[in-house]
């Protein structure tokens, strides 16, 4: 069957959410002035700051940087809370009938830029009725995507070449 490699966070699941009920408990301890979609905004553009720039850190400290980028002197225990949240995280409306649809047909791969940990708490097979052949961290890896040499790791993992691969 031919593999298809799909991204993780807001495609496959609703990571945005996660980090707008995040915002939503900890807007008045900061007393935060922007809204939960800007908070979403400035956190994912302060990891990918740090992932654009093939840093080596892991996904983790990448969001206690992200975070201390929006609020100065945070409290970074309260990232546990957002860690904790993504137990919660689903997958986004329509995703898992079209994998349904999608099954007899192709290998579901995933690659993402987050630590194994959260995957795990995300609990993919717990919630999605297709099986997913292998899911890809940045930590598995050793490099975040869109660093091509993430890629091509991948893609030797999968074992067939890059073109065949949607």
């Amino acid at each position: 069957m031919r593999p298809i490699l799909f991204d993780l966070l807001d495609t496959l699941v609703d990571e945005s959410a996660t980090y707008k009920t995040f915002y939503s408990k900890i807007q008045k301890k900061y007393s935060l002035e922007c809204d939960a979609q800007e908070f979403v905004d400035s956190f994912f553009s302060n990891q990918r700051k740090l992932i654009f720039a093939n840093s080596r850190k892991p996904f983790k400290e990448v969001c206690e940087c992200a975070f201390s980028g929006i609020i100065p002197h945070p409290e970074l225990r309260d990232l546990e809370l957002l860690y904790g949240l993504y137990a919660k995280m689903m997958f986004k409306e329509g995703i898992t009938e079209l994998l349904q649809k999608l099954k007899n047909a192709f290998d579901f791969y995933v690659f993402t830029n987050c630590s194994r940990d959260l995957v795990e708490k995300i609990n993919l097979p717990g919630k999605c009725p297709v099986k997913f052949k292998r899911v890809f961290t940045s930590e598995d890896i050793g490099a975040y995507k869109p660093n091509p040499t993430a890629y091509e790791r991948v893609v030797g993992f999968i074992g067939v070449p890059k073109e065949k691969i949607i």
